[in-house]
Protein backbone atom coordinates (compact mmCIF):
# COMPACT_ATOMS: atom_id res chain seq x y z
CA UNK A 1 0.00 0.00 0.00
CA UNK A 2 2.72 2.13 0.61
CA UNK A 3 4.37 1.72 -2.93
CA UNK A 4 1.26 2.51 -4.48
CA UNK A 5 0.96 6.31 -2.58
CA UNK A 6 4.64 6.91 -3.09
CA UNK A 7 4.00 6.17 -6.58
CA UNK A 8 0.86 8.13 -7.05
CA UNK A 9 2.77 11.31 -5.54
CA UNK A 10 5.69 10.28 -7.57
CA UNK A 11 3.16 11.13 -10.72
CA UNK A 12 0.89 13.74 -9.36
CA UNK A 13 4.16 15.64 -8.35
CA UNK A 14 5.43 16.07 -12.05
CA UNK A 15 2.08 17.71 -12.74
CA UNK A 16 1.58 19.82 -9.76
CA UNK A 17 4.98 21.81 -9.70
CA UNK A 18 5.54 22.42 -13.28
CA UNK A 19 7.07 26.24 -14.02
CA UNK A 20 5.89 28.58 -16.40
CA UNK A 21 9.24 30.93 -17.20
CA UNK A 22 7.26 33.15 -18.89
CA UNK A 23 5.15 34.02 -16.10
CA UNK A 24 7.71 33.83 -13.50
CA UNK A 25 9.97 36.65 -15.63
CA UNK A 26 6.67 38.67 -16.30
CA UNK A 27 6.19 38.68 -12.24
CA UNK A 28 9.68 39.46 -12.05
CA UNK A 29 9.80 42.68 -14.55
CA UNK A 30 6.23 43.91 -12.49
CA UNK A 31 7.41 43.10 -9.03
CA UNK A 32 9.03 45.70 -6.13
CA UNK A 33 12.81 44.04 -6.39
CA UNK A 34 15.60 46.34 -7.62
CA UNK A 35 16.80 46.19 -10.96
CA UNK A 36 19.73 44.35 -9.82
CA UNK A 37 18.04 41.57 -7.98
CA UNK A 38 15.25 41.48 -10.58
CA UNK A 39 17.85 40.74 -13.43
CA UNK A 40 19.21 38.09 -11.48
CA UNK A 41 16.28 35.92 -10.95
CA UNK A 42 15.21 36.35 -14.43
CA UNK A 43 14.71 32.74 -16.19
CA UNK A 44 14.56 33.12 -19.53
CA UNK A 45 17.29 32.22 -21.53
CA UNK A 46 17.19 35.18 -24.21
CA UNK A 47 16.86 37.57 -21.39
CA UNK A 48 13.98 39.49 -23.75
CA UNK A 49 12.44 41.04 -19.91
CA UNK A 50 15.31 42.32 -19.41
CA UNK A 51 14.66 45.10 -21.77
CA UNK A 52 11.15 45.68 -20.22
CA UNK A 53 13.02 45.77 -16.87
CA UNK A 54 15.14 49.07 -18.09
CA UNK A 55 12.59 50.87 -20.16
CA UNK A 56 10.53 51.01 -16.69
CA UNK A 57 13.57 52.26 -14.99
CA UNK A 58 13.71 54.60 -17.38
CA UNK A 59 10.29 55.93 -17.21
CA UNK A 60 10.86 56.06 -13.59
CA UNK A 61 13.99 58.40 -14.34
CA UNK A 62 16.14 55.67 -11.96
CA UNK A 63 18.31 53.20 -14.03
CA UNK A 64 21.60 52.10 -14.11
CA UNK A 65 24.84 51.03 -16.17
CA UNK A 66 26.14 47.08 -14.63
CA UNK A 67 29.70 46.46 -13.64
CA UNK A 68 31.00 43.20 -12.71
CA UNK A 69 33.97 44.12 -10.41
CA UNK A 70 35.16 40.93 -8.92
CA UNK A 71 35.91 40.59 -5.32
CA UNK A 72 36.08 44.06 -4.54
CA UNK A 73 34.21 46.82 -6.43
CA UNK A 74 36.67 49.60 -7.91
CA UNK A 75 35.20 53.27 -8.01
CA UNK A 76 36.49 55.94 -9.53
CA UNK A 77 36.72 59.58 -8.99
CA UNK A 78 35.26 59.87 -12.73
CA UNK A 79 32.19 58.18 -11.34
CA UNK A 80 30.27 60.31 -9.27
CA UNK A 81 30.60 62.90 -11.78
CA UNK A 82 28.89 61.10 -14.53
CA UNK A 83 26.35 60.23 -12.45
CA UNK A 84 25.66 63.44 -11.97
CA UNK A 85 26.24 64.60 -15.76
CA UNK A 86 23.87 61.58 -17.10
CA UNK A 87 21.27 61.12 -14.37
CA UNK A 88 22.75 57.33 -14.24
CA UNK A 89 24.11 55.36 -11.36
CA UNK A 90 26.47 52.42 -11.57
CA UNK A 91 25.79 49.39 -9.95
CA UNK A 92 28.92 46.96 -9.66
CA UNK A 93 27.55 43.40 -8.89
CA UNK A 94 30.80 42.18 -7.40
CA UNK A 95 32.06 38.16 -8.12
CA UNK A 96 28.02 37.14 -7.85
CA UNK A 97 26.06 38.46 -10.92
CA UNK A 98 23.47 38.25 -13.42
CA UNK A 99 23.61 36.47 -16.32
CA UNK A 100 25.68 38.05 -18.92
CA UNK A 101 23.07 38.35 -21.47
CA UNK A 102 20.38 39.87 -19.20
CA UNK A 103 23.08 42.72 -18.03
CA UNK A 104 24.06 43.66 -21.57
CA UNK A 105 20.38 43.52 -22.62
CA UNK A 106 19.54 46.11 -20.08
CA UNK A 107 22.79 48.02 -20.38
CA UNK A 108 22.03 48.46 -24.38
CA UNK A 109 18.57 49.98 -23.43
CA UNK A 110 20.10 52.34 -21.51
CA UNK A 111 22.77 53.03 -24.30
CA UNK A 112 20.25 53.66 -26.40
CA UNK A 113 18.61 56.14 -24.09
CA UNK A 114 22.04 57.82 -23.85
CA UNK A 115 23.13 57.82 -27.11
CA UNK A 116 19.29 59.53 -28.10
CA UNK A 117 19.66 62.50 -25.72
CA UNK A 118 23.33 62.66 -24.98
CA UNK A 119 24.40 62.08 -28.49
CA UNK A 120 28.05 60.88 -28.38
CA UNK A 121 29.21 62.66 -25.34
CA UNK A 122 28.82 60.04 -22.53
CA UNK A 123 31.13 58.22 -24.69
CA UNK A 124 33.90 59.54 -23.71
CA UNK A 125 33.03 59.61 -19.90
CA UNK A 126 31.41 56.28 -19.52
CA UNK A 127 33.56 53.63 -17.54
CA UNK A 128 34.91 51.46 -19.95
CA UNK A 129 34.26 47.85 -17.94
CA UNK A 130 30.31 48.76 -18.02
CA UNK A 131 28.99 45.10 -19.54
CA UNK A 132 27.86 45.33 -23.08
CA UNK A 133 29.50 48.36 -23.69
CA UNK A 134 32.36 47.02 -26.54
CA UNK A 135 29.22 44.90 -27.86
CA UNK A 136 26.78 47.42 -28.44
CA UNK A 137 29.46 49.67 -30.21
CA UNK A 138 29.85 47.10 -32.81
CA UNK A 139 26.68 46.64 -33.67
CA UNK A 140 26.37 50.10 -34.00
CA UNK A 141 29.29 50.19 -36.33
CA UNK A 142 28.07 47.42 -38.34
CA UNK A 143 24.43 49.08 -38.47
CA UNK A 144 26.14 52.31 -39.60
CA UNK A 145 28.14 50.85 -42.54
CA UNK A 146 25.18 48.94 -44.02
CA UNK A 147 22.94 52.01 -44.07
CA UNK A 148 25.89 54.17 -45.01
CA UNK A 149 26.61 50.90 -48.63
CA UNK A 150 22.99 50.52 -49.49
Amino acid sequence: MKFIFAIIFTILSFFCLGQDYDKLDSNIVAGKMNSSSKLIFINSKTCECAKDIAKNDLKKDLFYLFIIGGITPLTYTTDSIFERKYNVKYFDYGCIAARLICIEKYNWEIFDFLEKNYSKTWKKDVRSDVIGLKKWKSKKKKNATKFSNQ
